[in-house]
């Protein structure tokens, strides 16, 4: 019969300030964290809010059809706009904010506000942290080796968070501050291009499964990038770490593996920098 642990033993723990252990206390509990993205969005889809409401505002003022005082869909009712031309503006931008809302759902997962979803293609903040710092530190271990400047490649799985999106909220949140005045005074000369901003947004802030042209997506494919870079390395990093091992079972065995030239001739080569270390 197992007996229980005596209270005496020691319990070796690692050593956590008490500052350290309040961070802790309050992410575990969900305080603090934010999604980087959220005041831009909230202001650009406030933004867009109003631009729709005051174009319905106009589109409600007429009726389609083919009665007495009704319009037919391309009667031109603002500067030289068409009802259809201006009620498509109005359903892509309600469009929009929806994709947006399904790419707050993505922002709010890898910046560790939510957890990840049943289903879920990318891994959880804590996760995303320790891929992108293994993977900063081995390119930059690899550039410095070779001679090349190291730079940030830390941020790469986070892209969107602190980049892309970023600057495409601010970019329409610009463009719709006072697109419905441009609208009534330029006509399409503004309608035109403020609707392909908006329809190729809508595209930007869709799911994962639209492709490589939403934000999600290539966080995705960033992710993919990382892991593949990572696995590859990891195959080499056990080879090279074996320089100088050459009569050990780990070695023999690997040794039946490497079957180039070329990869032969770094072996040996790493093999005598290591033998030469060792002599020093």
């Amino acid at each position: 019969m197992s007996q229980p642990f005596p209270d005496t033993l020691d319990v070796f723990a690692d050593g956590f300030t008490k500052s350290q252990v309040d961070i802790i206390d309050a992410v575990s509990q969900g305080r603090g964290i934010q999604d980087p993205t959220a005041t831009a969005r909230v202001d650009c889809v406030s933004s867009l809010s109003r631009v729709r409401s005051q174009i319905n505002g106009v589109l409600s003022q007429f009726t389609v059809g083919s009665g007495i005082g009704e319009i037919s869909t391309s009667t031109v009712i603002l500067n030289d706009i068409s009802y259809n031309g201006l009620s498509a503006i109005s359903h892509n931008i309600s469009a929009l904010i929806s994709n947006i809302d399904t790419y707050r759902e993505h922002s709010e997962r890898i910046s560790g506000l939510t957890g990840v979803p049943d289903g879920s293609t990318l891994p959880d903040f804590s996760s995303l942290v320790g891929l992108a710092t293994s993977f900063n530190l081995t390119k930059a271990s690899i550039d410095k080796a070779k001679g090349r400047p190291v730079v940030d490649n830390f941020s790469l799985v986070f892209n969107s968070i602190v980049g892309d999106a970023q600057n495409r909220f601010a970019l329409i949140k610009n463009e719709s501050d006072n697109a419905f005045n441009n609208i009534k005074e330029k006509g399409r000369f503004f309608s035109n291009p403020y609707n392909s901003l908006i329809t190729d947004s809508n595209t930007k802030f869709k799911g994962i499964s639209a492709g490589v042209d939403s934000f999600a997506a290539q966080d995705m494919n960033n992710f993919n990038t990382i892991v593949d870079f990572l696995n590859k390395v990891s195959k080499g990093t056990v080879i090279a770490g074996l320089a100088g091992q050459e009569n050990t079972h780990t070695r023999f065995l690997v040794d039946n593996f490497v079957g180039g030239p070329e990869l032969k001739e770094f072996l040996r080569k790493a093999d005598e920098e290591s033998n030469q270390r060792v002599l020093f």
